[in-house]
């Protein structure tokens, strides 16, 4: 066999399984119902994947910036509000996932009910508070 030909067969082989993880992380991610381009599909093929946004995290900025804003257009009770939302929202992601974190694109209603049951059952907290402290979250991830 030539080396031009050997050359040809090693590179559509190369081909062929590059195609074949397209197709499985374009599915994967198709199933998964997480909306994505096609830089991010390219990337993910490559390897090139960045870092999901964790809940924490997330909510830990907004909490900066509501202290910020503390005075100026929201009460010091909001901000506490805020507060009592993030501690709540780690614990329950304890007790509920055995994590110390959660990926915020996987929030989904799911995971608000069960937030939701965590705040009536657990922390044996009012409905009307629950449902105010729910619209904290949900406004504060928005």
């Amino acid at each position: 066999m030539s080396s031009i030909l050997k050359k040809s067969i090693s590179f559509n082989k190369n081909l062929d399984l590059i195609k074949y993880k397209a197709i499985q992380l374009y599915d994967e991610l198709k199933f998964n119902g997480i909306p994505f381009t096609m830089d991010e599909l390219v990337n993910k093929i490559k390897g090139v994947e960045e870092k999901p946004v964790l809940l924490i995290e997330y909510l830990n900025g907004r909490k900066l910036e509501l202290k910020e804003r503390v005075f100026v257009d929201i009460s010091s009770k909001t901000y506490e509000k805020y507060e009592r939302v993030l501690r709540f929202t780690l614990d329950f992601v304890a007790v509920e996932f055995k994590l110390k974190n959660y990926p915020l694109v996987q929030i989904d209603v799911k995971f608000l009910e069960k937030f939701f049951q965590y705040l009536r059952s657990t922390r044996k907290i009012e409905n009307n508070t629950s449902v105010k402290y729910l619209g904290a979250l949900c406004k504060s991830s928005a």
